[in-house]
Order: C-alpha cells, then sequence, then structure tokens
C-alpha cells in the first residue's frame, strides 16, 4: 500500500472466491525461457534441452505490443522500485489496455512469464487464470519474484486462486523476502475483493505481524504493514484489534530507496478509512 508513481493495477474479472485450500489438481506446465533485452531482442535459452522455447502467434504479437508500449522514461524510472533485469518500461496503463485485448489465456500467461522479462511478468499476473494455478507452479513463480510491484500484482491473482489460503499458510512464514510479501499481499488483496479468510488465518496473521514485522526484511516488513491496514480496514470486526497492534508496534520503518515513496502508518490509515465509511453510510429511514 505504499504511495508509489509506478504501481500496477490490473483489470480483472472478479470472482468471489472462498480461501479454503484445495490439493494441486494437475502437473506443473514446465516452460522453458527466452531472453528478451531492453533492445527488443529476443532468443532461446536452454534449460538442460537443446530445444527452443515453443512460441505462438499470440506470445509473439504480444511481446511486440510490449515493446512497443516501453518508453525510455519508465526505463529510468523502473529501476528505483527495484526492477532488475530486462524490462522495456511498460506504464501500468499500457499494460491495463493490453489486458483487455488479450483477456485471460493461461497459455500465453505461461509463457510470457517464462520469458524472464518483468512487464511479460506483470501481464502474465493479469491474464493467468487463478482458477488453472497449481500449487506447484505457484511456489516455482514466487522463487522467481524479484521486486514489490511484481509481487504485488501476483498477489492479487493467488488472492483469486483457490490455492489462496495454502499459499497465505506457507509463504507467510518463509523467510524470503518476496515471498513473505506475497504471502501478506494476497492476505490485503483479499480482503479489498471481498474474498473470504477464514478467521484462524487472519489471527495468525496478526499474531505474526505484530511478532516479527521488525525482525522481517524490508519489502516483506512493508507488506505486512500494508497486511495490518487492509484487516483494519476491510474487517470491521477486527478493527480495534488491528488498531491496538498497530500502536503497540510503532513504526515501521521501510527503506523506499529512490523511489520516491513513502511508508504508510497503519494506525492512520485505518482510522481514516473508518471516517471514510461514517461519512458515506446512508442514514436509515424513519418510520
Amino acid at each position: 500500500m505504499a504511495q508509489t508513481k509506478t504501481p500496477a493495477k490490473s483489470t480483472r474479472s472478479k470472482s468471489r472466491k472462498s480461501t479454503e485450500p484445495r490439493a494441486a489438481s494437475a502437473p506443473v506446465v514446465e516452460t522453458r525461457p527466452v531472453s528478451v533485452a531492453r533492445n527488443g531482442s529476443s532468443g532461446p535459452l536452454h534449460s538442460g534441452s537443446s530445444a527452443a522455447a515453443p512460441t505462438s502467434p499470440a506470445f509473439d504479437k504480444t511481446m511486440a505490443d510490449l515493446k512497443k508500449a516501453g518508453t525510455a522514461q519508465n526505463r529510468k524510472i523502473f529501476p528505483r522500485h527495484g526492477v532488475k533485469g530486462e524490462f522495456f518500461g511498460v506504464s501500468p496503463a499500457q499494460l491495463r489496455s493490453i489486458t483487455k485485448k488479450v483477456k485471460v489465456d493461461h497459455d500465453l500467461a505461461r509463457q510470457l512469464w517464462a520469458t524472464g522479462n518483468h512487464d511479460a511478468r506483470m501481464l502474465a499476473t493479469m491474464v493467468a487464470d487463478p482458477i488453472a494455478l497449481t500449487a506447484s507452479e505457484l511456489d516455482q513463480w514466487v522463487r522467481q519474484v524479484d521486486n514489490y510491484l511484481l509481487a504485488d500484482s501476483f498477489s492479487a491473482l493467488v488472492a483469486r486462486s483457490p490455492q489462496a489460503a495454502s499459499r497465505i499458510d506457507r509463504w507467510t512464514r518463509s523467510k524470503r523476502e518476496f515471498e513473505r510479501r506475497c504471502g501478506f499481499g494476497i492476505v490485503a488483496e483479499a480482503l479489498k475483493e471481498g474474498v473470504t479468510i477464514y478467521p484462524a488465518l487472519l489471527d495468525a496473521a496478526i499474531n505474526q505481524i505484530e511478532r516479527e514485522i521488525h525482525s522481517s526484511a524490508n519489502r516483506a516488513r512493508e507488506g505486512m504493514n500494508n497486511a495490518l491496514i487492509a484487516i483494519g480496514t476491510y474487517r470491521d470486526d477486527l478493527r480495534d484489534r488491528a488498531l491496538n497492534t498497530a500502536s503497540r508496534i510503532g513504526k515501521v520503518e521501510v527503506d523506499q530507496g529512490e523511489s520516491g515513496c513513502s511508508t504508510l502508518d497503519a494506525v492512520e490509515q485505518i482510522e481514516k478509512a473508518f471516517s471514510r465509511k461514517k461519512t458515506t453510510r446512508k442514514p436509515r429511514k424513519s418510520g
């Protein structure tokens, strides 16, 4: 929930799902990565095989669209937000525009993710089918998340998946910075979208946030703070507990680097959200 100049918000069809964990129903489909350089050139990367990665006309067109949508200005800005490796510099608005044309295409999402290109992976989180994702596939993907922009977009995808609860339980306990951020990011995104989260998961999340937030890695710490804000904002029954927890935690320090972002104050944000709710509530009709 950090205020940022380049947050990526996807346009997705909303489907309200319970976060009850389910077992993976299908094996992971392996895809070999394709390298895409910042100048737009591409070539196969080999993963234990000399065969080139399979592509499709839809993939080729989408990568061309991403390259065309990138800008030099964004290529300067993105590294300030921790984006590494290959990327074109595609704005959130342009990603949403491409998403509207592609709609849901899980095979394409897998090909896009396999490139390793940041913009392609961002788009993959927007066009993937959350129902088709398996637990094993998600665990593979989350280990490749390397910046908070991708982590938050990926969390929004997983929040709509049948695997959401099991990934919350697993990833929030991870010591990896972005894996833990994704776990708490699912909590925040699920609450925002009205997806049911079982009380035991929220109870465990609040306890862990208070116990471990100050000792967690930088962007994981921010993700935990964001999750606590979401709990206090979207769950009226847990507002007071979230406020009390935030008060005991105190100031959360997050190194924002050169991004120009600021770290949200949990108490302030929860109280602001509650004030907005009070002012927008319609008065009951008398009689």
